[in-house]
């Protein structure tokens, strides 16, 4: 009986393992995601706070760029924890 359950369990956690494993995606997933919420952002700046395309395609360029280096800085403080602990 315990072997039996024992087999159970090991099948168990290999295929969780394997569909983990599965589950993870590149760079593009990252890229397709970063894209996303800028579009959402954009028409949320247009529906909230009343502004034209044009006023809102002024503005993005300067959102993002804030928001690369905010991620930027994010990544290199997220190195440096993983240094000191």
């Amino acid at each position: 009986m315990k072997r039996i359950l024992y087999i159970l369990c090991s099948i168990l956690l290999l295929t969780g393992g394997l569909s983990a494993q599965a589950k993870k995606k590149g760079a593009d997933h990252h890229k397709d995601m970063r894209e996303k919420v800028r579009a959402e952002k954009r028409a949320f700046l247009m529906r909230e706070l009343s502004l034209t395309a044009g006023e809102v395609d002024a503005l993005m360029p300067v959102l993002n760029e804030l928001d690369d280096k905010r991620f930027a800085l994010w990544r290199s403080t997220e190195t440096l924890g993983r240094r000191v602990r």
